[in-house]
Parts: C-alpha cells; structure tokens; sequence
C-alpha cells in the first residue's frame, strides 16, 4: 500500500519567517527521493499552507537525478493541479513547470502541496520544488 510521507513538509506560515513573501513571492524546498518513499504511488508533501494561499505557478527541478526510471507529478493530495508527470530521472538541471491551465490554484487552510511518485519510488535522488504564492488575505485586505 501506498504511503504518504511527512517527513520533509515545510509549513508555509504568513509572516513567521524570510521565505514566506508579504504579498507575493516564491517558495523553495529540496525534496529527497531514495529512501524516503519507498514503494511505487507513495506521496511526499512538499509545503503545509496555514491560511488561504493562492498559487500563481509551480514546478520542480532535478538536482540529482533518481537512480532509476520515476516520475513526479505535483498537486493536492493525489492531484496534478500543478505539475503533470515528469521524469525526475532526467538529468540534472532539467526544469518543468505548470502550464497557464495549471496556475492560479486556490490552496485552502491545512491543505498540502504533494510529489506524487510513480514507478521505482526507492531509487535515490532530489528534486527542488518551488512555486510562486500569494497571500490573498493580504491582497484583499482581510
């Protein structure tokens, strides 16, 4: 059975810390493949939001391509809201983000952004997952 693992999520909190833009701005995280997900379908979360964040883009980066064939995909729990399935065995540099039918998701409170591993999830790598947010409560003044 497929996991979801927790062990890498970073909270985006509104305020609390200097990667969490004001207004807009981007956020980062280096997500680490081998020997954290350890089966095929196995879900990593990415970034925990605690208020309503719109996201305006998203993709990922291959810093060290996995050791064998898998791909990601980029969403909310099981979706690909934000990234389709992309070759993380690729190599390293290769980029790939949302298209414009892919930007401007409404992230509610407690929600999670997730990698959604497919294929050989134990085969070592890292990718870097970004995406540029704003924080809604703060554009419309509430």
């Amino acid at each position: 059975m497929a996991d979801t693992i927790a062990t890498q999520v970073q909270t985006v909190r509104k305020g609390a810390s200097s990667f969490i833009p004001a207004k807009v701005g981007i956020i980062e995280r280096t997500i680490t493949v081998g020997g954290v997900a350890d089966e095929a379908d196995d879900v990593i979360q990415v970034f925990s939001f605690e208020d309503r964040t719109l996201v305006l883009a998203a993709g990922l980066e291959v810093m060290t391509p996995t050791t064998n064939s898998i791909t990601g995909a980029l969403g909310l729990a099981t979706g690909t809201e934000f990234l389709g399935e992309s070759d993380i065995s690729a190599a390293a540099g290769t980029a790939y983000s949302g298209g414009q039918a892919k930007a401007n998701v409404l992230i509610a409170a407690a929600d999670t952004m997730d990698l959604n591993l497919s294929g050989d999830a134990g085969a070592a790598g890292s990718v870097r997952v970004w995406a540029v947010i704003a924080d809604v409560e703060e554009l419309d003044g509430s």
